[in-house]
């Protein structure tokens, strides 16, 4: 019952930190993306200039003193670095984890168990033919997100976490960080929670130290069936790519022990 109740919460918890229903798998990638897209603010249209009367034939200018040398323009910020969807997979071997791409990498105990592709995407409840790095880049892009790590504990605790990559697309990509995520995010979660039977939802925002860099997160806390609920997450973009790291216990004290198997990716 607890392995049920946690997988459940946490697909329902990813399901509104799209904003949308984007986070877990999904066949509406479109719709999601408009709806993401109408909370963007549009840029004005610039309505074109007025053709310019002729000017009248203006009297022989006095010289002047040579201009004063311009100042050199600012130099604009470089343009966010492309990363294709196959780096955004993650490996797994044994009971490790690590991402390069994101900067992260996990060592889990014997007494935690790291699912494969195949079993990941049974308990998720995601379609696949096939689990190799390309045919995974392809679900990515095609369903718009992906579990890339389901672990768990063995002990019957109930306590897991999970890794999902989200892809914004190139345009929602470009204006939507990690705050701004969350704030759409913000708008559905409660309701969604509310909606699977959670009561007395708190969400607090802050930044947490998560693998060795502060990182924005959202602690959420709640009551289901008279048992308390806590669960942790953290975001991570890289390029287009929304990483949402999620730690779900029913103990709050066990919460930090779940992040703490994330570490700095080193080489």
């Amino acid at each position: 019952m607890k392995k049920w109740m946690s997988i459940l919460l946490l697909a329902a918890m990813l399901l509104a930190l799209a904003a949308c229903g984007n986070a877990a798998p999904s066949s509406d990638v479109a719709s999601s993306m408009e709806k993401i897209k109408d909370a963007v603010p549009a840029q004005e249209e610039v309505a074109p200039a007025e053709e310019a009367a002729p000017a009248e034939e203006a009297a022989p200018a006095e010289e002047t003193a040579p201009a004063e040398e311009a100042a050199p323009a600012e130099e604009t910020a470089p343009a966010e670095e492309t990363v294709e969807a196959e780096e955004m997979i993650g490996s797994k071997d044994g009971n490790s984890y690590s991402n390069k791409t994101i900067g992260i990498r996990a060592e889990f105990p014997d007494t935690w168990s790291v699912l494969d592709d195949e079993q990941t995407a049974q308990v998720v409840g995601a379609v696949a033919d096939s689990f190799s790095e390309t045919d995974l880049a392809d679900q990515l892009r095609q369903s718009g997100s992906l579990y890339d790590l389901y672990a768990m504990a063995l002990d019957q605790s109930g306590d897991n976490v999970n890794v999902v990559i989200e892809d914004l697309g190139v345009v929602y990509g470009l204006v939507i960080d990690e705050a701004r995520y969350l704030e759409l995010a913000e708008k559905q979660l409660g309701t969604t929670l509310e909606q699977m039977g959670i009561t007395d939802v708190k969400l607090d925002k802050q930044n947490y130290s998560f693998a060795g860099q502060e990182r924005l997160s959202v602690f959420i806390t709640g009551n289901y069936s008279g048992v308390p609920i806590y669960e942790r997450m953290v975001l991570i973009k890289a390029g287009s790519y929304m990483n949402v790291i999620t730690a779900f216990s029913l103990d709050e004290a066990r919460l930090d022990g779940i992040m703490g198997f994330f570490e700095a990716y080193e080489g």
